[in-house]
């Protein structure tokens, strides 16, 4: 959504937005891949991503767990944690994760999605 090199699926996509039950979220590739593993029942237990990553996981499965490694600062900017800090924080996560009964993410159906393009182009195709 607004992360380091954020993008939805292809980098085409500029927006997504799901509408369930009177409620329309903004929704990222992380959400997509929550829903697509919650539509087989199977719960995202934890991520590794930055900041914003994290926050957007969270907001759709609170139980998850998740690996701050990196804190966006702009596209193409940020303040990247040490590979000796965030190898043990994910080892820990991952650890962690399996340690708590989580649900798998879930939207009220039916649901519509809207896809907002970065050009024209990508709509046509």
């Amino acid at each position: 959504l607004k992360g380091i090199m954020e993008h939805t699926i292809t980098g085409g996509v500029h927006r997504m937005f799901i509408e369930s039950d009177g409620n329309k979220t903004e929704i990222g590739e992380i959400g997509v891949a929550m829903l697509t593993a919650g539509a087989y029942d199977i719960p995202i237990v934890m991520i590794s991503s930055d900041d914003l990553g994290c926050a957007e996981a969270k907001e759709h499965a609170p139980t998850i767990v998740t690996a701050e490694t990196k804190t966006g600062l702009a596209r193409y900017m940020g303040k990247l944690k040490h590979p000796s800090v965030t190898g043990p924080l994910i080892e820990e996560a991952a650890f962690q994760s399996l340690q708590t009964k989580h649900a798998p993410f879930h939207v009220k159906l039916p649901a519509r999605v809207s896809i907002e393009f970065n050009r024209a182009e990508m709509a046509e195709m």
